[in-house]
Order: structure tokens, then sequence, then C-alpha cells
């Protein structure tokens, strides 16, 4: 099975040029998608909403100018999380861009040594080929239980405090 034709590059964040009719239309839905994400953000950020928005670590979304640009708010945090650290057989290493959340403590961060899983100390599964039919970068979509559970209650915890602290404000 060839592998699909690259759509995006370094130098070109935003698509390459010359592409198939089909692969356009792909890297215009991409961005259009980019950019509402983005759109979203500047709302949350403006109105001090916590927000969170999650790519591959690799991703180039993290170059493109509305990201580089959400990332000069002070109120902008990026960090990453290894799934392996949740207890999945595969590293798959994934950015987020959160603000007026504090979801430092939900990263899980492994320290492969010669492809050694810093965490169960086994070799990190490729995510190549397929499974009984399905193909393992599929099986590897879900966000693992615990990481949602952590983020989740790092959410609660920010609106739960930002409540608390206007309800304060009101007493005083």
């Amino acid at each position: 099975m060839a592998a699909a034709p690259a759509l995006f590059a370094d130098e070109c964040v935003m698509g390459l040029p010359n592409l198939s009719e089909s692969d356009a239309a792909k890297v215009d839905l991409e961005n259009v998608l980019m950019r509402f994400s983005a759109g979203i953000a500047e709302i949350c950020l403006r109105r001090r909403i916590p927000f969170c928005i999650k790519s591959p670590w690799s991703s180039r979304i993290w170059m493109t100018k509305q990201f580089q640009s959400l990332q000069k708010s002070s109120h902008v945090h990026f960090g990453y999380t290894d799934f392996c650290g949740d207890g999945t057989l595969w590293r798959k290493r994934t950015g987020l861009l959160h603000g007026f959340v504090d979801l430092g403590s939900c990263c899980k961060r492994c320290n492969t040594r010669g492809g050694i899983c810093s965490f169960s100390g086994k070799r990190h599964a490729q995510q190549m080929g397929q499974c009984q039919g399905v193909f393992l970068t599929r099986a590897a979509e879900p966000y693992p239980q615990k990481l949602c559970r952590r983020v989740a209650k790092a959410f609660v915890a920010s609106v739960l405090s930002r409540w608390c602290s206007n309800l304060w404000e009101r007493l005083s």
C-alpha cells in the first residue's frame, strides 16, 4: 500500500501548492477547522473561559500564525502528554494548548531510552499496519480514560475556583 501524498510541509503549514483538486479540498477543510478552533480559543481568552485544544505533538497546526499568536498570551500554556503514561502500548505524544485551566499535572511524559517506555519498561508498539482489519492508527485515536478524567477534574477545579472567587468578591 503506497503512502498518501504529503499535503503540508514545515515551509507550507497552510498546505502545499499544486495539489490535486481533492487534496486541495482536504487542505481547505483542515484550514477552516484550524481557524475555527483558533477563533474559539480567542473568544475564550477574551471572556476568560477555560479551554484546551489538542493535536498530535508533531502537527503543523502548532506552527500556524494563528496558534503562534495564541501562544503569545500569558494565559495560554502549551505542553504535551504521552498516552503510554496512561497504559497504552504506544507513546502517541499529544500537544495540549490550554488557557485558564492548569493541565500541567495532567501531562505524563515518557522518557523513552532506546525505544523502551519509561512507564511500562517495554518497547512502544508501532502504529503501522492493521490488526483484525482495523488500522492501528485508528485504534490509537481514543483518549485514555485516565487522561480524560484528569483533564475533566482540572476543568471542574478551574470552574469551581473561579465561581468561588466570584462568590467571595460578592460577599466582601
